[in-house]
């Protein structure tokens, strides 16, 4: 219900049952939706929680002359409860502990919070910029937080190792000047929105129910609680050491206990992350994990994958062929209604497109397309364009060949002068190679796998050759 509609603010309530009240700001990168939604909507709704949320229609980091009727109408309302919590995040954040005394807050949820608008205290941000542009100089020079504002026990949730342009570390070392006592709660790699790491109503409700405890250790637990196991947080780990570490996320993501993460789809569905992944085992030398790993993006998703519960269609994929996993994680793909090479990060969206994959023949290493039983070979057509032939004998400069150099592949034409990579989700051309242009040669059959199957068969020059792995 919508209590209060001004130029500037606009504040809901929502009566619940709670013995509290929650006050909350609304981050201020969601002035559009304003008069629909809140802070914490779905959470409060899901346990009656007794709320009044406070929106900005534009930014003004809440130094309006509004919110002297928004605090007297929150103070009306929140004297009859036992508890005032007051929340936000970012800049509203900072309005939660700006106003935590006008509100009579108990207590103070404060996650990233900015400590002022004054850029002689403290760097601003391009939103921060952004809001003294449009407020009074004399507004800008007061709105440096003191301690005369602050009132409750105040909790600061950050990340320590946010990145120096988000500026977390200058305005938190002031405003721990300013509040003196106050709970540090550290979520390492959450980032400056850290909400992200938080979300879910069952598990919010849960460092609700610890603030309202006001127990200190209780809160630190369950914010920590509430990370380790939180979705957002593995992915964000596995982002992070996928390059150096690929070995241990992929033990993270092939566990028993990561099956069990609520949400993981978001990991399972990330193509990209999954490629990179195998892309990066291959290239540290664990090559039976990365085929099971890219065996188990593409059918199971799971890293236990069972070659016997394939069906036929996906049996034709089994192939001792390794595929080409790019560095950003893509595949390297052929396009045969454009007869161009494209990246491609998940093959079912590309109706038109065949995997690449890696043939010797006679010691020599071709790029070959596998369709419908047959192989054909990849040739160098013109500077964008491909095409394909029947696997044959000879071996023509319009051969695009690999190269290996260690556990990865370069990709080029005979007179090395010109190198496919992937750039910006593109297929890019260089004239050196680099990194980015290297592709991870990975067989959808480990070689455990390989030695247990008695043979494959392929069509070469429409004749079906059974070719022995063992």
């Amino acid at each position: 219900m919508i209590i209060f509609k001004g130029k500037d603010l606009i504040l809901h309530h929502h009566k619940g049952k709670s013995d509290y009240i929650i006050i909350s700001f609304r981050p201020g990168y969601e002035f559009n939706t304003a008069l629909d939604d809140f802070f914490l909507l779905p959470v409060v709704k899901k346990y009656d929680i007794n709320f009044l949320g406070i929106n900005a229609f534009w930014n003004h980091y809440y130094l309006t002359s509004e919110m002297n009727k928004v605090i007297e109408l929150c103070n009306r309302i929140s004297k009859q409860f036992k508890k005032i919590i007051v929340m936000g995040l970012s800049l509203a954040g900072y309005a939660a502990l700006k106003y935590s005394k006008a509100l009579n807050a108990d207590i103070v949820f404060a996650m990233s919070p900015r400590a002022t608008l004054d850029k002689q205290v403290c760097p601003l941000s391009h939103m921060s910029e952004d809001a003294v542009t449009k407020l009074p100089y004399t507004t800008v020079k007061k709105s440096t937080i003191q301690a005369s504002d602050i009132k409750g026990k105040v909790f600061l949730v950050f990340d320590p190792y946010v990145p120096k342009e988000d500026l977390d570390k200058e305005h938190l070392g002031y405003l721990r000047k300013q509040i003196g006592e106050c709970v540090n709660i550290p979520t390492y790699f959450a980032g400056h929105m850290l909400i992200t790491h938080l979300q879910g109503s069952v598990v919010f409700k849960s460092i609700i129910d610890a603030l309202v405890s006001n127990n200190k250790q209780k809160v630190i637990s369950t914010v920590a609680d509430v990370r380790r196991h939180h979705i957002e947080n593995i992915k964000v780990k596995a982002a992070l050491f996928i390059d150096k570490y690929p070995y241990l996320v992929y033990r993270m993501l092939t566990s028993q206990s990561f099956l069990q993460v609520q949400n993981n789809q978001k990991i399972l569905n990330d193509y990209r992350l999954l490629l990179k992944l195998s892309f990066n085992l291959a290239k540290k030398g664990y090559q039976q994990e990365s085929a099971n790993f890219l065996r188990s993006i593409l059918f199971a998703k799971t890293g236990n994958f069972d070659v016997s519960n394939t069906t036929p269609q996906q049996q034709s994929c089994l192939t001792p062929y390794p595929y080409l996993i790019n560095f950003h994680g893509y595949f390297l793909a052929y396009n045969y209604q454009t007869k161009q090479l494209e990246p491609a990060a998940n093959l079912d969206e590309k109706p038109y497109c065949l995997p690449v994959q890696i043939y010797n023949q006679n010691g020599k290493m071709k790029l070959i397309c596998i369709h419908l039983g047959f192989i054909f070979e990849l040739k160098y057509q013109d500077k964008v364009s491909y095409h394909l032939d029947l696997l044959s004998d000879d071996y023509t400069p319009n051969h695009i060949k690999p190269i290996l150099i260690g556990n990865v592949m370069f990709i080029h034409t005979i007179e090395r002068n010109r190198f496919i990579g992937v750039h910006q989700g593109n297929i890019h051309i260089a004239s050196r190679p680099q990194d980015w242009e290297s592709f991870a040669p990975i067989s959808m059959v480990s070689p455990t796998q390989i030695a247990k199957q008695n043979s494959i068969s392929v069509n070469v020059n429409n004749q079906n050759i059974t070719i022995s792995v063992n």
